[in-house]
């Protein structure tokens, strides 16, 4: 499992970790050094918030490239999917997707399927999970895990769209510790989603070749 983090999250999460070594080693060393150091601090500051922020970015990630894969295994898959999309847009004529059952699927179609699926919002993870539940027999645990993950979904919004302000207008801490624990919560959140697909023998997102 481990060594299957490795494939998932090397587009993002790992970059996430190099940058975040970087800004810890400045962290602690500021005090140590001269002065002029510590002027990075209102600096270092915003650059905590963007990673934080780029910690769910490296969850969608992953989302995106388990739900492209599903969907696209089988035509059943695909009708599975356009089944909960048209029930999520219903009454929404423009997004809606037309196509008629028992007739083979087209490959405009299929692409369009394929465009939609690269145009989700994939941190909504309930809806998210609902096509993972329509396209697959995987159902996720709205456990502990999966309510953590939440709570650093709606910070990260609070980041990148209130400016990092509360609603009393108070800005938010956000420490290198809760950084960190972003970073483990969302990676634990991605391992326990592999282990659900894997338990029921979809096998992990990259399969590591033999050779390796």
């Amino acid at each position: 499992m481990e060594e299957n983090l490795i494939y998932i999250g090397e587009a993002y999460l790992n970059r996430v970790k190099l940058a975040l070594t970087g800004l810890d080693y400045l962290d602690g060393m500021k005090n140590a050094m001269s002065p002029e150091l510590l002027a990075f601090e209102p600096f270092n500051r915003p650059l905590y918030e963007l990673l934080y922020a780029a910690i769910v970015t490296g969850v969608e990630d992953y989302l995106r490239s388990r739900l492209k894969k599903e969907v696209s295994k089988s035509e059943e898959s695909i009708l599975g999917y356009l089944a909960e999309y048209n029930k999520k847009n219903d009454g929404n004529e423009k997004r809606m997707i037309s196509f008629q059952d028992g007739m083979p699927l087209s490959a405009e179609l299929k692409d369009k399927v394929l465009e939609t699926l690269e145009h989700h919002v994939y941190h909504k993870i309930d809806l998210i999970a609902a096509f993972f539940a329509a396209t697959t027999s995987v159902r996720f645990p709205k456990d502990r895990l999966w309510k953590q993950m939440q709570g650093i979904i709606k910070m990260r919004h609070i980041i990148i769209h209130e400016g990092g302000k509360m609603p009393d207008g108070k800005h938010i801490q956000i420490t290198p510790f809760l950084v960190h624990q972003a970073l483990d919560i969302s990676e634990k959140f991605i391992q326990r989603i592999e282990n659900t697909f894997y338990q029921n023998g979809y096998g992990f997102l990259y399969d590591i070749p033999d050779n390796e």
